[in-house]
């Protein structure tokens, strides 16, 4: 886990150049191009803008599964993820290319606009200080939600690009 919030963001630029460097320069066809999930790169953008918009909403004490759009879909066993992905990818699948492109960056920016405004000591503060309305208390340090929602999620999600650009 990254100490300070220099560290954090230093790790979430080079994530964010990965893929951005992956997908830089690829045409239409092959960012829309599906894989053997069904899920196409550009899946895996909005996938991802998804969660950030998620972790926006954490860390500024708003209804995470509201901020998804997934409010009725429960979270309480590990299959509620796959569930909630399957749910974000229906919604999303068909958007346009550009405006896929257009809010991962977006979403990278708000969140930035977000963290900007906190110091090293509130990444260590608990999840429930900023999610105190979401039972039970949670008492790990926030900056792991961070993690998994920035460059933590992005390098996971870098192996499929991996086999899905290639031309």
């Amino acid at each position: 886990m990254p100490r300070t919030k220099a560290e954090l963001l230093e790790r979430m630029a080079a994530a964010r150049a990965a893929i951005e460097a992956a997908i830089a320069e690829k045409g239409e066809a092959v960012l829309t191009r599906p894989g053997a999930d069904g899920w196409s790169a550009k899946d895996h953008l909005a996938h991802l803008s998804a969660w950030q918009w998620s972790l926006i909403a954490l860390l500024e004490g708003r209804n995470r599964p509201a901020a998804l759009g997934v409010e009725d879909v429960t979270q309480k066993e590990e299959s509620g993820f796959e569930e909630i992905n399957a749910l974000l990818h229906e919604r999303t699948k068909d958007q346009p290319l550009d405006r896929v492109l257009a809010e991962f960056r977006q979403s990278r920016q708000d969140l930035l606009a977000v963290l900007d405004r906190l110091s090293d000591e509130d990444l260590s503060k608990p999840y429930s200080h900023y999610q105190p309305n979401d039972p039970p208390y949670n008492p790990d340090s926030v900056v792991g939600w961070i993690v998994g929602n920035t460059y933590g999620h992005e390098e996971e999600h870098l192996e499929w690009f991996a086999g899905l650009l290639r031309e």
